[in-house]
């Protein structure tokens, strides 16, 4: 017998032996469904686009970031009501974040495979919920609706450049209260446009993006110094990172935040 397509989860164990043939049964047929060239109602997509450029706009439509944090709520808020804990996610978020991201088109063809394998597991047919979400989402109030919910999550987790443009947003230095002591004018901050750039070093050097580190409280004065280079990490004397990141900042026109000693 051939292994199933689904991991043998405790949802999986709950389903008798007929259900667990009709589950794989029926994502097969969707995979080689979509490697034929099949698609969904082709009325869906333009439906959809046409609604979210009129209530969203163009210039919100076309934020890629902006789009795909949308997805990842949904995708959470479905996570949250079928019982994954939040630390499940965000351990989940580390794993997918480790590893070379893939391309929108792969990425959105597997969001929908798994998105319909989770509506045969609750036994909800996909395409007449998404009808109705349609439908609902076209009635004036919820358009209104929309549009304010979209600012406040804009304020809460930003709009893809985590709410502020990446001129005025910042990247946190790790500094120990050692440095901070020895550097009392030492910037604690430094333009994310500086750090930017450098994102595929900082995935090398730390397994994680710009956006986690910083979350995480940022980067050591050595450590910054050497994304920024473009190169490994290795220990370096804080008078000498310190000296290292003047001239970077220098560089980019930073005088107001190049740190002194």
């Amino acid at each position: 017998m051939a292994p199933p397509l689904l991991p043998r989860t405790e949802l999986w164990e709950q389903l008798s032996e007929a259900e667990r043939t009709e589950l794989e049964t029926w994502i097969e047929a969707q995979k080689q469904a979509l490697r034929g060239g099949a698609r969904l109602n082709p009325n869906w997509q333009p439906t959809i686009e046409s609604w979210a450029r009129r209530v969203l706009g163009d210039e919100t439509l076309q934020n890629r970031p902006e789009r795909a944090l949308r997805v990842a709520e949904e995708a959470v808020e479905l996570a949250q009501c079928m019982g994954v804990g939040a630390d499940q996610l965000h351990r989940l978020v580390d794993y997918v974040y480790a590893r070379p991201p893939g391309t929108p088109g792969q990425e959105i063809a597997g969001t929908l495979v798994t998105l319909y394998a989770a509506a045969v597991s609750v036994r909800v047919d996909a395409e007449e919920e998404l009808r109705l979400e349609v439908e609902r989402i076209h009635r004036p109030e919820i358009e209104e609706k929309v549009r304010r919910r979209q600012a406040e999550k804009r304020a809460l987790v930003g709009g893809g450049d985590g709410g502020n443009t990446i001129s005025e947003r910042r990247f946190p230095l790790l500094l120990t209260d050692e440095e901070k002591m020895r550097y009392p004018l030492l910037a604690q901050t430094v333009p994310w446009a500086l750090v930017a750039p450098h994102a595929d070093q900082a995935r090398r050097n730390h397994g994680q993006t710009l956006e986690r580190l910083a979350e995480r409280g940022g980067l050591a004065l050595c450590e910054l110094v050497a994304v920024l280079e473009d190169r490994p990490w290795e220990k370096m004397h804080p008078t000498t990172s310190v000296a290292r990141l003047r001239e970077l900042l220098a560089l980019q026109g930073e005088p107001g935040t190049v740190p002194r000693e």
